[in-house]
């Protein structure tokens, strides 16, 4: 009886224990998510979501959420009900889709290769003199598969002033006497590589790499030098390439194939040699052949008597071959429908001079020059992409048509040569412009772009026709530097300057949107996209489309020290310790600076900075987007 007194004292205890620590677990827990919710109250406050939405904390930041049965709309601004069909009234382009009611450009993103085959040693040392890189600079090549890979300046040097400083490279090591290796050149970057053995020579090896150009692209990439005599040992490294590729397909997938050089004969550009492996195809041995400007059967060697220069591809990548194709303007082009094999010698130096510069007629003939280069073109469907304009064409007009700015078009030259087209195109070939960052961010860009050449270029005055904001409609008046028409402006000329040195009875004033200015200038964006400018620079103000696309580069392009105006407004680029001891900062001041920092900054109350800075308030608030911080750069110390 006793034993059952003090049984059920002890189960009533334990029953009483447990309730309470039950308890007690239930209040803890409650505690923590009464301090979850009080950090997400804390950091949501003034913070204002659209309709239909609520702010959560995600990994410690703020952000509006739309609730459940809603989607952001395309402006980001709202947050819209995702069962009613938005885009049912909706009548877009043929080229534009209906994204919840809003219509927005459907087009495939395009990656363009250009793919070099060259030998184009000369001399008695079989290295690449003047000649040859007068040639690769004309040429313009993303990926270089190059042969007798020797510098008397040195690879590294080589390398960087022939192709420009984004270019890697991998070389094949020395071999022997007489060592002439194979290497390839490359603007994207070489994430492997590695050589070959040729068993037939001692002087070389055949060297590969693999190229990332994109997520989606990637190449494997091989250069060779066969042996000299046609026979059966060019069939035999043939098929040691072919086989590497083979093998290579079986652990890797989404890669395209190459191969390039000096194949010495036809022998190898067959079934037998890079065309199949056990039968399996591996590179297309049957495509045209690439043709000179004489439009002739594409003979390579100096004398043009026998092909022995090729660039293969595989079949995946050979059903996006494009004409290759050099132009000045959409109305100016040299085309090669299957490909060009160069020859200096096609041409006269008045016509090198504007598709082929610096390239001289007598280049590929002089002494030991080995073989011709051979060129081939691609244009890469990468992936299909839903994307706006960085302006639509009426945000354009409204502010570089304006009509009510009367007299516009009589007394502004610039008036009916800029166009949105060419603008736009122009965009194209920097796809990161308007396109990086937050709306807010890519808004502030292009905001800031309008603004600066608007002050280079504006017309206008205090009060000029178009009430409060009249002065602002003026912009892309001049297409020249007021007062150097005549040719008279001789001063943009640094003289000390050997890479782009100035040419005879031409002047280097400003000209177009950013108004270029400068012989370096003119020299290294006409390198750019293939205009010989340092010859013919009033191209500029003469072709709308090279005008814009130097505008464009100019902002696009970091000119050490100075980073570019891009990167400074989409806040990638990070200021140093020097930078911040000059007060050098992220926001629109720092565009001033880059663009012509030496007169304006370090000024106080300075009237072209206040007039840019006023400019770009007008075209922020037009395009509905914030100016950012630091918008003078009265304070910062000019480069």
């Amino acid at each position: 009886m006793i034993k059952c007194f003090f049984w059920g004292l002890y189960m009533k205890l334990l029953y009483f224990l447990t309730i309470f620590f039950i308890l007690n677990l239930v209040i803890s827990c409650g505690d923590e998510n009464n301090t979850e919710k009080e950090k997400e109250i804390n950091k949501c406050s003034g913070v204002d979501c659209p309709d239909n939405s609520i702010c959560k904390v995600i990994n410690e930041k703020a952000e509006c959420k739309c609730n459940d049965g809603y989607d952001l709309s395309p402006d980001e601004l709202q947050c819209v009900k995702n069962d009613i069909d938005l885009c049912e009234n909706i009548q877009c382009n043929s080229d534009e889709k209906c994204i919840l009611g809003d219509c927005i450009k459907q087009e495939t993103e395009k990656i363009k290769l250009r793919l070099l085959a060259a030998n184009i040693t000369s001399g008695n040392d079989q290295a690449y003199e003047e000649e040859g890189i007068r040639i690769f600079k004309a040429l313009k090549a993303d990926i270089i598969m190059i042969q007798e890979f020797n510098s008397k300046t040195g690879i590294d040097s080589f390398v960087k002033n022939t192709f420009g400083a984004e270019y890697t490279y991998f070389r094949g090591n020395p071999r022997g006497n007489g060592d002439i290796p194979n290497g390839i050149i490359s603007k994207y970057p070489i994430i492997k590589s590695g050589e070959i053995d040729d068993p037939r020579v001692t002087d070389r090896e055949i060297d590969w790499v693999e190229i990332k150009v994109s997520d989606k692209v990637k190449l494997m990439v091989f250069s060779v030098h066969l042996k000299g005599q046609e026979d059966n040992s060019q069939i035999t490294a043939a098929q040691i390439i072919t086989k590497e590729i083979s093998e290579h397909k079986k652990l890797n997938t989404g890669y395209y194939y190459i191969v390039g050089g000096d194949f010495n004969g036809e022998a190898s550009v067959s079934n037998e040699g890079f065309g199949k492996y056990n039968g399996e195809d591996i590179f297309v041995i049957n495509s045209a052949f690439p043709k000179s400007e004489y439009g002739d059967d594409g003979n390579t060697n100096k004398s043009r008597t026998a092909r022995l220069d090729y660039v293969l591809v595989d079949n995946e990548l050979y059903k996006y071959q494009i004409s290759t194709d050099y132009c000045i303007s959409e109305g100016s082009c040299k085309k090669y429908k299957d490909g060009l094999v160069f020859d200096s010698r096609n041409y006269s130096n008045s016509d090198l001079s504007v598709y082929f510069s610096p390239v001289e007629s007598s280049d590929c003939d002089v002494k030991n020059m080995q073989h011709l280069a051979v060129v081939k073109d691609f244009l890469i469907g990468k992936k299909e992409i839903l994307k706006k304009e960085v302006l639509t064409k009426e945000e354009f007009n409204s502010i570089f048509k304006n009509p009510i700015a009367e007299g516009k078009s009589t007394a502004c030259p610039g008036y009916d040569f800029y166009n949105y087209e060419e603008f736009i195109n122009a965009t194209h070939e920097y796809p990161k412009f308007g396109n990086e960052g937050s709306e807010e961010i890519k808004k502030r860009e292009i905001a800031a772009f309008l603004a600066n050449i608007s002050h280079e270029t504006t017309g206008g005055w205090a009060n000029a026709p178009g009430g409060a904001t009249g002065r602002y409609l003026w912009g892309l008046c001049w297409k020249e530097e007021i007062g150097c028409e005549d040719g008279s402006c001789t001063q943009y000329c640094q003289s000390s300057n050997t890479q782009y040195p100035c040419k005879n009875n031409k002047t280097y004033h400003g000209r177009g949107p950013i108004q270029l200015t400068w012989n370096y200038n003119y020299g290294a964006v006409g390198e750019k996209i293939g205009v010989d400018l340092l010859s013919n620079p009033e191209l500029v103000s003469g072709n709308a489309s090279i005008s814009f696309r130097t505008a464009l580069w100019f902002w696009m392009t970091p000119q050490s020290p100075k980073p570019s105006s891009h990167d400074v407004m989409v806040e990638n680029w990070i200021p140093n310790t020097d930078d911040l001891s000059k007060n050098r900062k992220i926001g629109f001041g720092m565009t001033v600076n880059i663009i012509n920092g030496g007169r304006e900054c370090g000024k106080t109350n300075d009237s072209r900075v206040i007039d840019r800075v006023e400019h770009y308030k007008y075209f922020c608030d037009l395009l509905s987007t914030t100016t950012g911080d630091n918008l003078y750069c009265d304070e910062m110390e000019h480069y």
